[in-house]
Order: structure tokens, then C-alpha cells, then sequence
């Protein structure tokens, strides 16, 4: 009974849009993230956070930016490039993760604990949501491309 609830109230929830919100928000703060921490590893201005690492931070915005572009220009059928934006996303942010607590200093990023927390976090989510959107049918109707005919009767 409680899963026949559970997925009653799945089929409330439109993924896609899920998606494309949670991309949009991760984006803008990956952008936000890896500008503030170039500035002020640029000004030389002390913060409790490591800002020194200018790889790992143009990384983030370069994912910020491309995740807001691919977002930006994915309109009305062409939601499916958020949700391969995401699970390609969420795959390298695993990825990163794991590299960061097996390796020292992947790709010479400067990862730590928090570093690695975020990528476990963010990672996982974009990747569960993007194959959610990529699994569930599209509510909008979509017209058929099949070379059936109709009845002519």
C-alpha cells in the first residue's frame, strides 16, 4: 500500500522540471562559487576557505556556465540535453569524488574534505535526477514520426 502511495505521489512531481531547477540553481551557484573564489584569490583577500586553488574554482565555472547554457537553449522537446548535461555531470562529480579521497591532489586539484562532500553531494543528485527525466515519458504530447498511415476508409 505505501508503495502504490509513493508512486502515486511520484507521478505528481514532473522531472523534467525538477531537472531543469536544480540545474539551473546548481549553474548559477557553480558560476557564482568559482567567480567569487577567483576574485578573491586575485585580491589576495584572506577567506576561511581554501580560494587558491584557481583550477578547481575555473572549473566550477566553466560546469556553472556550461549547465546554464545547455539549461538556457533546451526548449520545449530538446529537455533531453538537461538530462544528459546531468547525468554527464553527475558522473564526472562522482568521479571527482572518489579521485579526491583515493588520490592526492587529482589532476592537481586541491581537494579536501568539503571539496569532496560537495562533489558526493551534487554529484549523486544531478545523476539520479537526469536518469529520472531520462526514464519518464514526456507529458507534453509529442507528435508521431512513424511512417504508419491512417485508416482510409
Amino acid at each position: 500500500m505505501s508503495q502504490n502511495l509513493l508512486r502515486n505521489e511520484l507521478e505528481v512531481v514532473d522531472p523534467v522540471r525538477l531537472l531543469r531547477l536544480y540545474i539551473w540553481v546548481l549553474g548559477a551557484g557553480l558560476l557564482l562559487d568559482g567567480a567569487v573564489l577567483l576574485l578573491v584569490d586575485w585580491l589576495g583577500v584572506p577567506v576561511p576557505v581554501n580560494a587558491t586553488d584557481w583550477r578547481h574554482n575555473l572549473l566550477h565555472v566553466v560546469w556553472g556556465i556550461a549547465l546554464l547554457i545547455v539549461s538556457a537553449l533546451a526548449k520545449d522537446r530538446q529537455e533531453i540535453r538537461v538530462a544528459w548535461a546531468a547525468v554527464v555531470f553527475g558522473a564526472f562529480y562522482i568521479v571527482l569524488g572518489v579521485l579526491g579521497l583515493t588520490i592526492d591532489q587529482p589532476f592537481s586539484l586541491q581537494l579536501g574534505p568539503g571539496e569532496n562532500a560537495f562533489h558526493f553531494l551534487v554529484g549523486p543528485v544531478a545523476l539520479i535526477l537526469g536518469v529520472w527525466a531520462l526514464r519518464t515519458p514526456s507529458r507534453a504530447a509529442v507528435p508521431s514520426h512513424s511512417a504508419a498511415r491512417p485508416d482510409e476508409s
